[in-house]
């Protein structure tokens, strides 16, 4: 309904900002095309959102417009942030970990279930020493990232991602599971101010915030 809190929101969230920038830079994409390519599809949802604002220039949920476009952009761009610092700093070591599969979907038939499971995994990941294969989940939050971890001990999801992992890799033995948390930068995006000189100027306080760079 429209007047429901939430209402009228676009699906293209951080989390999917960030496996899709993610995604971009492991498949080999240069980083300026894949920040283009994310700002292209920013402007079209936000184009989508457009179409709801009232003549009073609110949301059928009451929200206003101008509130929910700079939230909107400020949540993409965390987003690509997020991505671009977990990839440069944070990615498992190339020398002991090769990437085999990045945001591939697959379909898996299993004894006892009517229906085949569709799921998608972010990231499978090959130990090079031993030829096993494991699985890399992200998840991002915006609150502590200690918070979201304890409550993953009952991601159900996890053997959904076993199994999808044993279909892709019949051959390999799929060790397990760890989930990538990544916590939302709490500095925005201020073009008009700190970040004239561009989105790498904000890259550069995000950097120096969490500590890498």
């Amino acid at each position: 309904p429209a007047d429901c809190e939430g209402a009228f929101q676009s699906a293209f969230h951080r989390g999917t900002v960030f496996h899709l920038t993610v995604a971009g830079l492991l498949l080999g994409k240069p980083r300026a095309k894949v920040i283009k390519a994310l700002k292209v599809r920013m402007n079209l949802e936000l184009a989508k959102l457009k179409k709801h604002v009232r003549k009073d220039g609110r949301m059928p949920n009451g929200q206003a417009w101008e509130k929910v476009q700079q939230d909107f952009v400020d949540r993409t761009y965390k987003g690509i942030a997020m991505a671009l610092i977990f990839c440069e700093s944070y990615m498992p070591n190339a020398d002991e970990y090769k990437v085999v599969s990045v945001e591939r979907p697959v379909l898996v038939k299993v004894a006892g279930i009517k229906r085949p499971i569709l799921g998608t995994l972010d990231l499978a990941l090959e130990e090079r020493a031993t030829g096993d294969i494991w699985i890399m989940d992200h998840k991002t939050t915006a609150s502590d990232p200690a918070t979201k971890t304890d409550a993953l001990q009952f991601d159900a999801q996890v053997e959904e991602y076993r199994l999808l992992a044993m279909a892709m890799f019949p051959d390999r033995h799929v060790v397990g599971c760890f989930h990538n948390v990544i916590q939302e930068p709490t500095i925005k995006y201020c073009p008009d101010t700190k970040d004239k000189a561009g989105y790498g100027s904000y890259l550069g306080r995000v950097r120096r915030k969490s500590g890498s760079g």
